[in-house]
């Protein structure tokens, strides 16, 4: 009950104060070799949203990625493919309302947060 407790006070803290902008880093290294840093960055607003979601990513070097939206026990219900930095409109119109999780998708790293959908 408590670890419930704490997930609905957190879930209400990134809906009241929106999501800033989340940043990752996964260094690779190996062995004989020079340190690769892929850096990638995902924000969206608005948050909660109806209808359109705006996500704002960053990728390395013109990398390409993935967004996905994924419904809560369902997995993902949309895939757009990116590349390079830039602002992806996301029509949501046809889900239905709740919690979702999307996330951006890269070669050696990614990242995500949570939206909701009235």
């Amino acid at each position: 009950m408590k670890t419930f407790l704490k997930l609905i006070a957190l879930s209400f803290a990134l809906f009241a104060f929106g999501s800033p902008g989340l940043s990752a880093q996964n260094p690779k290294q190996g062995r004989n070799t020079a340190a690769i840093s892929t850096s990638i960055k995902l924000s969206v607003s608005p948050n909660p949203c109806q209808g359109d979601l705006y996500a704002y990513y960053t990728l390395d070097n013109q990398t390409q990625g993935i967004i996905e939206i994924i419904q809560r026990g369902k997995g993902a219900v949309i895939r757009i493919p990116v590349t390079g930095s830039g602002m992806q409109q996301i029509n949501l119109s046809g889900l239905p309302t709740g919690i979702y999780y999307i996330r951006l998708v890269s070669p050696g790293a990614s990242m995500g947060t949570r939206f909701m959908l009235r």
